[in-house]
């Protein structure tokens, strides 16, 4: 971290607008569980009077809590119930000096799943896969299970089709998910699943 001068030092207390007091139940969590996470993680006091979220702290990190809550908020006005995961990472984040792809990150929506839920990119790593996906005609990629790769390859295929047989496709994936099955007999119809969706999206 860069030295820090007396106006990086300085107590100062920065505002948020909320929409309605929904919106900071949704952003601080059940129980105040997120809240928790987010006063540990960026060191500063948080507070709701009326319609604003108060940010209270040493400047440097008030400056970082703004731009990490005004990424978690963008979530939330989209329907995005957080999670500790995307609230953690968010810190991480600021804690990095990379407040700046915040926005970039949470606001990378690949296509609304049914029921309105949007399928994101939930971490940088995953943004620039997602983005070579975009621009090449072929991806090779390689990770540990779990970390997102089958998954957002399907998505991209099925955002790059159109009708009712890709989306159905998609329902099917988010199925095939919820059931129990043994993870190389998964992978495998993750695959064909995968490549119904691609020939279906070329039509």
């Amino acid at each position: 971290m860069a030295d820090l001068t007396p106006e990086d030092l300085a107590v100062i207390e920065e505002s948020i607008p909320l929409d309605h007091r929904q919106e900071a139940c949704e952003l601080l969590g059940k129980g105040d569980n997120l809240l928790k996470i987010l006063r540990e993680g960026l060191g500063c006091r948080f507070a709701t009077r009326g319609d604003k979220l108060i940010i209270i702290g040493s400047a440097h990190r008030v400056r970082g809590a703004v731009s990490a809550v005004n990424a978690l908020l963008s979530l939330v006005r989209r329907g995005t119930s957080l999670t500790e995961q995307e609230v953690r990472y968010a810190i991480r984040l600021v804690e990095a000096g990379e407040e700046k792809s915040l926005h970039r990150l949470f606001g990378d929506v690949l296509l609304t799943a049914h029921g309105g839920k949007p399928v994101r990119v939930r971490t940088l790593g995953q943004q620039e896969y997602v983005g070579l996906i975009r621009h090449n005609d072929i991806t090779l990629a390689e990770g540990p299970a779990g970390s997102g790769k089958t998954f957002l390859a399907v998505a991209m295929a099925a955002r790059a089709g159109s009708g009712q047989d890709v989306q159905g496709l998609w329902s099917a994936w988010r199925l095939l998910k919820l059931w129990s099955i043994p993870f190389f007999v998964l992978n495998f119809l993750y695959s064909v699943l995968a490549w119904f969706i691609i020939v279906a999206a070329s039509r």
